[in-house]
């Protein structure tokens, strides 16, 4: 009898519990606030970008006609007489310092003739004007590097020959 009692009463209490109060679905209700976070804060971002976009859109709508295609006229660009570096080389007795001298001849020639490669190859895109003066403005700097590092090869050479020569001269 008493667990008949007992039974009725569990039964009973489960069934007003049931009616009474609500069913809550915990981590439903946890995703459904992390959720409704997330779409707040992508709607604020959206509207923060679309008023970043409408900012910059009258300034690429002013830069656009000052765009020009990168074609390097060759008469601006650094020439380099190579004649007047090719033998100079020719002038060493060791074996070993003419061939590192000509290593070093060859790597600063074929240097240039890539970079000026680089800079005469016309370009489908469109640049700036700053932009084509900045890459004119490098090529000069690289070309002005290569020429002195000619030079001070041409001057070591020298000296190296001087050095020699009196050597010989003595004996």
């Amino acid at each position: 009898m008493k667990k008949l009692v007992l039974i009725a009463f569990i039964m009973g209490v489960s069934n007003f519990c049931s009616a009474q109060i609500p069913y809550f679905d915990i981590p439903g209700l946890i995703s459904r606030y992390i959720e409704q976070n997330n779409a707040q804060n992508l709607q604020r971002q959206s509207l923060r970008t679309n008023g970043s976009f409408a900012a910059t859109a009258v300034t690429a709508g002013l830069e656009k006609p000052s765009r020009v295609r990168f074609n390097t006229a060759l008469s601006s660009l650094v020439y380099i007489n190579y004649l007047e570096y090719n033998t100079m080389c020719n002038s060493y007795i060791n074996p070993f310092k003419k061939s590192k001298c000509q290593n070093k001849y060859n790597y600063l020639k074929s240097a240039h003739q890539k970079v000026l490669l680089l800079v005469t190859i016309p370009t489908l895109n469109q640049v700036n004007r700053g932009v084509q003066e900045q890459i004119t403005e490098k090529y000069i700097h690289i070309t002005n590097t290569i020429l002195k590092e000619l030079e001070t090869l041409k001057i070591q050479v020298e000296k190296d020959n001087f050095y020699t020569r009196l050597l010989l001269d003595r004996s």
